[in-house]
């Protein structure tokens, strides 16, 4: 019966698609960037009904942000162009598999202004973890703005100017090399440009996420992606997302129309549940008893014993014969 129990939970659909996740995978860390606005990742923020475009350059850290009048490839590539234009044209753009970002304009315009579109791990969005790093500090400040009723773009002037390390500084200071000028007194030693050596910058940063994958990969397990082929369509799933499962085959249709029986089946007719071929329960073992008939005969043999599986041996009870 435990054997029956167990194949039947793993074939049932229903708590197939309920299952936990697998553990998660070691830390994918990416390449570290040697100059100011060479890796930027991109993602979409929703916020108070409104939709807004978060741009991060890894190198300093420095995130930008866009009210985006729709959610359309046009829409994004019109705000990207502007600062491509200021910070000029990246090397790598990261995003998601977002129809704005996988569209055919979206990669005529990324040929056209010559830099490489990579996309995250679909379905796993922490394989963009730069943008949706950048997208939680950026809802954060906006509702902190918004409660309070201050400037959203005052308090990210402010947060650029912040030092987060003595060799790394602020975020101004990587990317434009000086602090910039906010309503807070700043001297004015720290707003004239002051080139930082960017092996140094570099070699702190991969410090930083080393850290953090060491910390991180203690509890997983290495997995990738795949691409899974279901009813003739390709999909590029994580393997995080992928659980093997147990459920039966679905039913063989019968080659001749004629020989299909249209009649309800009736409880003695139906045939027993085909049971997973991986799952199969096994034959009991000889000494089990097999089942008994109702037959007078049947009181003669009542008390013979019998050995379990665990060894224990058992003794049927005429009560429940």
């Amino acid at each position: 019966m435990s054997k029956n129990i167990t194949a039947e939970v793993l074939s049932c659909a229903v708590c197939n698609s309920t299952k936990s996740h697998q553990r998660k995978e070691p830390l994918q860390l990416h390449p570290v960037p040697d100059l100011p606005w060479s890796t930027v990742a991109a993602d979409i923020l929703d916020w108070h009904g409104k939709h807004y475009q978060v741009l991060v350059d890894s190198y300093p850290g420095w995130f930008k942000l866009d009210l985006l009048r729709d959610l359309t490839s046009s829409a994004v590539i019109s705000k990207l162009k502007r600062h491509f234009s200021v910070h000029g044209t990246p090397h790598i753009l990261i995003t998601d598999n977002a129809r704005q970002y996988t569209s055919q304009h979206f990669k005529d315009f990324a040929k056209q202004w010559d830099f490489t579109h990579t996309t995250s791990s679909p379905e796993f969005p922490q394989s963009n973890r730069l943008a949706e790093r950048a997208v939680r500090s950026a809802r954060q400040l906006m509702e902190k703005s918004h409660r309070e009723g201050s400037d959203v773009f005052l308090n990210i002037l402010n947060l650029r100017n912040i030092p987060r390390h003595p060799t790394l500084g602020s975020a101004a200071e990587r990317l434009m090399s000086h602090q910039t000028r906010a309503a807070i007194p700043v001297s004015t030693i720290l707003l004239e440009p002051a080139t930082r050596n960017v092996k140094q910058v570099a070699a702190q940063l991969l410090n930083k996420r080393l850290t953090l994958k060491r910390c991180y990969d203690k509890s997983s397990h290495p997995l990738q992606s795949y691409i899974v082929q279901a009813d003739g369509k390709n999909y590029r799933r994580n393997r995080r997302n992928m659980l093997p499962v147990a459920e039966p085959p679905s039913p063989q249709l019968v080659d001749d129309p004629d020989q299909q029986d249209n009649s309800p089946p009736t409880v003695d007719s139906s045939p027993p549940p085909q049971m997973p071929a991986s799952h199969t329960v096994q034959p009991q073992h000889p000494s089990s008893p097999q089942p008994q008939s109702t037959t007078p005969s049947h009181i003669e043999n009542q008390d013979t014993q019998y050995t379990t599986r665990s060894g224990r041996t058992c003794k049927p009870n005429p009560k429940y014969m």
